[in-house]
Formats: C-alpha cells, structure tokens, sequence
C-alpha cells in the first residue's frame, strides 16, 4: 500500500512518476524523491497530513474559484501531491513510443487459467497474443507456494509454438468498442521507457484474476502496512524479509498461509486479529503497533489478509455482467455482449 508513504511515485532516471514499488532496481539507477521537503527523513510537507479534516476531496476546487487564486497556489499543491516534472524536450531521457498491432485472439493475464487459455486457442489453429503485466507468467503461482507450482511445462509450449506471441510487462488498461485494446509495456527496450500498443483483435479473453481489498481503520496507510499478496512477493519473489514482528489480520485459511510464508522468513508473527478487532495502526512515519479490541500489540508490519475481488474491469467496460455463485461464495463467471 502506498498511502502515505513518499517513496510510491518517484523520479528514475529524470522519468516522473515512476512507481518504485513495482519496478525492478537496476544498478547504477538514479532515484529521487518528488513530494518531500527538504529531504525524506526531514519532511516539512508531512505537516499537511494533520490539517486533512480542513481538505476534504475537492476543497481547493470549491475554494479557489478566482483564476489568479488557483494559478498561485497550483504549483505548491502539486508539489505536495508529489506529481512530478515532465523533463524537458532534448534533455537526453528515452523515449515513448506507439506501436500497432492485431490479433485473432488476445487473452489477458498470464496466470493459470490465461495460459491454459491461450494454450488451448494456439493449438486449434488461432493466431494468439498474450498479455501479462508481469515480467514472468505464471500469476499468483509465482508468489503463492503453497497454492501449486508454476506450469513450466505450458509456459515452455507456449514459448515454443509459432502461433503465440507474448508480450510481458504490459498492462492492459482498455477494451473499447471494436475489441481495441489499449496496452501501456514498460521498458519495451532499452531505449525505451514504455510503448503504447493499439492492439486489435477479433476475440478477447480476460483472465485477469483477482486482487485483494484492503480493510478499513485508522492509519491504514502507514507504511509498514502491506496487503498479504504484497508480502508474499517479497519473500519469494525478492527474497527479501518484510519485517521483524508482524501481526496479521485475517479471516479463514488465508492468514494460515500468510503466517506459514512469514515463519519461513525468519518474521516473529505477534499474534493475528480478525478485521473487527483491528481499531487503528500506531506510529507516525512507520507502523509501531496495532490497537486493537483487546489491547495494543508492538509490531513493524502489519499484514492484511483481505478479501480477493474479481480483476473485472475490463469486462466491465465491455458491457460484461459478472454472475455470483452462491455454492463458492463469489462471482465466477461472466456475460459479455459482443462488440
């Protein structure tokens, strides 16, 4: 989770708005901060966070009605927004590119179920394009062991058939009229610093998963605070420790995988509160502890088991309807009108 946190959107490389928390650290990578000041450890800005009852959404709008009021006071805004500065035109940074391209069939996600997907329209004579926002496919597999191992068999036969085109590290952020795709690569090349692709096809597959919803209490925003699936990324992905004493909060079999990963990495788990026992995290620039129902509970990181929505927003913008299962206890499938 970003929240508060000034170390999400950062400068790389003189590229605004990069998202540090997703992007991988090549060596001799410059990194700067955008909405700090004078420095991260020193931050004046940060004041701004105990006035936000005087900011409710839209203030400045509904405050600022005068053009000469909203010109002087944009740049400071901005600055503590921490939207960043495009660079300037020649300044020797790497460009942005478009590209065109068509499909017979696109399938989106490059999980189980999207690559057995594409696998399956490959080998009945369709020309495939896959799209994955991550570098490796696989899905949730990667990240989650104790859920199965990754299918490195189909992912060989799909690299290895004539009729497959994959395309990594792009998200797919629309699905318009006439199946246009709108695909945002990242570091396409190394000249490169993403590609806009206008891909067309006559099918579309989404299998795009799922994502977890994070709870609601106060000051759950404070770094320190991280989505389940975020932790188990960086112990398997990363291998790196996420932190020394956790405490959990979860319902169901999901936080007993959670806590079993974190034990693996050598992460004391505190104890585990189910969500409304959670009232509010502790500490001001990291997570200290947790208050809860019955008492407060030191800890550097706090783990949210939460609940695992449908990714259906594409499917969504295509006029799709998701129908719920009562059996599972969740939306399993869908109806698409054709476009």
């Amino acid at each position: 989770m970003a929240g508060k946190c000034p170390n999400c959107m950062m400068n790389v490389d003189g590229t605004p708005n990069v998202r540090a928390c997703i992007t991988p650290a090549q060596a001799g990578m410059r990194v700067e901060h955008q909405n700090a000041y004078p420095s991260l450890d020193r931050d004046l800005l940060a004041v701004a966070q105990r006035f936000d009852w005087l900011m409710p959404v839209g203030w400045y709008y509904k405050t600022m009605t005068h053009e000469w009021s909203w010109h002087a006071a944009e740049p400071y805004i901005r600055k503590v927004a921490g939207l960043g500065v495009a660079p300037e035109p020649g300044s020797g940074s790497k460009d942005y590119e478009h590209a065109w391209m068509h499909a017979e069939v696109a399938v989106i996600g490059g999980g189980p179920a999207g690559l057995q997907a594409a696998l399956e329209l490959a080998q009945r004579g369709a020309q495939v394009t896959l799209v994955d926002d991550q570098p490796e496919l696989g899905g949730h597999l990667r990240y989650r062991e104790q859920a199965g191992k990754v299918p490195a068999d189909l992912i060989a036969q799909l690299r290895a058939h004539a009729g497959v085109q994959i395309i990594s590290r792009a998200y797919c952020f629309g699905l318009y009229e006439g199946n246009l795709l709108g695909v945002l690569q990242a570091s396409p090349h190394a000249g490169a610093i993403e590609r806009l692709i206008h891909l067309r096809a006559r099918r579309v597959v989404v299998a795009a998963g799922a994502y977890e919803v994070p709870f609601t209490f106060e000051n759950n925003d404070l770094p320190g605070v991280m989505l389940s699936t975020a932790v188990q990324r960086l112990i398997h992905l990363h291998g790196i420790k996420p932190g020394n004493r956790a405490v959990i909060i979860a319902n169901g079999a999901q936080g007993d995988e959670v806590a079993a990963d974190l034990r693996e990495a050598g992460v004391e788990v505190v104890t585990r509160l189910a969500p409304h026992q959670c009232i509010a995290g502790i500490g001001s620039s990291h997570i200290t502890a947790v208050r809860a129902r019955d008492g407060e509970f030191a800890c550097d990181l706090l783990v949210l088991c939460g609940q695992r929505v449908p990714d259906a927003g594409l499917l969504n913008q295509a006029g799709g309807k998701l129908a719920w299962n009562e059996e599972r206890g969740r939306s399993c499938r869908s109806t698409c009108r054709r476009m």
